[in-house]
């Protein structure tokens, strides 16, 4: 199993250097589809994505949501767009937590998903929203889409009201983008 996911993976990156990044990104997903729990693929999905995104025009209407809630509420250290499969579409972060971000927030999409799964069985109807509060930190998730769910990283002294409100305000917005 190793060597078929190195010998893909070498054929992802012979079509990134020659320039063919969307198809490099479609075997990286590909892999990631069969090894869900692999780093390195999932890093360099972020990369690929992150390299296409100008060209899209999509990455900057995320960007400026996603800075403006963690600019906007005190004591937010970060804001995520990402997807159940646990790639990020574009993620802010100005600090003041010490923690691997993308590792602790490809955990919570699992947990999201099981949960989100879970709540359309149960009379208590979809799951719109969640929060894990935390010693050191608390996260609130919010679902954009079927696909794709908003995540915000705050301190335990953080403005969480104002925090869940700004991410409601940007909940259309970002949806229509990801449309």
């Amino acid at each position: 199993m190793a060597e078929l996911t190195w010998n893909t993976v070498t054929m992802a990156e012979l079509h990134y250097k020659q320039g063919h990044i969307e198809q490099a990104l479609e075997i990286y997903r590909e892999v990631l589809s069969r090894e869900p729990n692999n780093a390195n693929v999932q890093a360099r999905i972020s990369e690929l994505t992150s390299i296409l995104a100008p060209d899209r025009g999509a990455s900057m209407g995320f960007r400026e949501h996603i800075q403006h809630i963690v600019d906007a509420t005190p004591g937010a250290v970060a804001c995520t767009i990402m997807g159940f499969d646990g790639i990020a579409i574009d993620t802010y972060q100005v600090g003041g937590i010490e923690i691997d971000l993308p590792t602790l927030l490809v955990e919570y999409s699992s947990a999201t998903q099981q949960l989100r799964h879970n709540s359309t069985q149960s009379f208590t109807g979809p799951l719109v929203e969640m929060l894990i509060r935390g010693e050191l930190m608390t996260t609130v998730f919010r679902l954009l889409t079927d696909e794709y769910f908003l995540a915000v990283v705050l301190k335990p002294s953080a403005l969480i009201g104002k925090a869940r409100y700004l991410m409601r305000l940007a909940n259309g917005p970002i949806a229509k983008e990801l449309s």
